[in-house]
C-alpha cells in the first residue's frame, strides 16, 4: 500500500446527526484500478456528534518499539477522538498485515 494514499471519511446521518457514525477509509490504488473503500468502525447507539477524525503521523503516537510490535506498515494513520463532556477516547487506525487495524491511545 502507498502509505500516503488514503482518505478518511466520517459519515453521519443528515437528520439526527448524533444518532450514528461510520468511519471509512478510501485507499487509492495508485494504478488504473479505482481503489478500495473499507468500513473500519461504526456505531449506531448515539453520541456521534462527539466524534472527529484527523490524519496523524504514526511516529507522533507510537514509539518505534510499538511500531515494530504492531507491525505498522504506513507512516500515516487516522486518529478518531471522542470528545464528549463526560467521555474521552482516542483510537488510531493504521495499515498493518494487509488490513486496517486500530489501537486505543491512553491519555
Amino acid at each position: 500500500m502507498d502509505e500516503s494514499a488514503f482518505i478518511p471519511l466520517l459519515l453521519v446521518p443528515i437528520e439526527k446527526s448524533d444518532a450514528a457514525y461510520r468511519l471509512m477509509i478510501f485507499t487509492l490504488s495508485g494504478g488504473a484500478a479505482p481503489g478500495s473503500l473499507e468500513t473500519v468502525d461504526q456505531w449506531e447507539k448515539g453520541g456521534a456528534a462527539n466524534y472527529f477524525i484527523r490524519s496523524v503521523r504514526i511516529a507522533k503516537v507510537f514509539s518505534s518499539e510499538w511500531v515494530r510490535k504492531l507491525r505498522v506498515g504506513a507512516k500515516d494513520g487516522v486518529m478518531s477522538v471522542e470528545a464528549a463532556e463526560d467521555e474521552y477516547g482516542v483510537d488510531v487506525y493504521f495499515w498493518a498485515n494487509g488490513q486496517y487495524r486500530n489501537e486505543p491511545i491512553d491519555q
